[in-house]
């Protein structure tokens, strides 16, 4: 794995346990959710979004410019960030 996979993999690793805190669903179900998030970030992002409606316009646009500007890694970890950061304020 190369620095960015692996920290692509940590994040997630993060959101999918967070999720698995808030939802009661098993962290392996949840990272099943995250299985090619980084083909299309954005278009992952608005997916998981409609589930569990954790992004902004804002922070929807960002995560956008961000993958549109060959960005991915941050795109990715934004929108980990902000998922992770969701369900842990739904989970306390």
């Amino acid at each position: 794995l190369c620095t960015a996979d692996a920290d692509q993999a940590t994040f997630a690793a993060g959101a999918a346990t967070a999720l698995s805190r808030a939802t009661g669903e098993a962290v392996g179900d949840v990272a099943k959710r995250f299985v090619g998030f980084t083909d299309n970030v954005a278009e992952s992002a608005r997916k998981l979004n409609e589930q569990y409606n954790f992004l902004t316009a804002a922070q929807y646009a960002n995560i956008k410019a961000l993958e549109d500007s060959g960005n991915k890694n941050a795109a990715v970890e934004l929108t980990m960030r902000e998922l992770e950061a969701r369900a842990n304020s739904t989970a306390a």
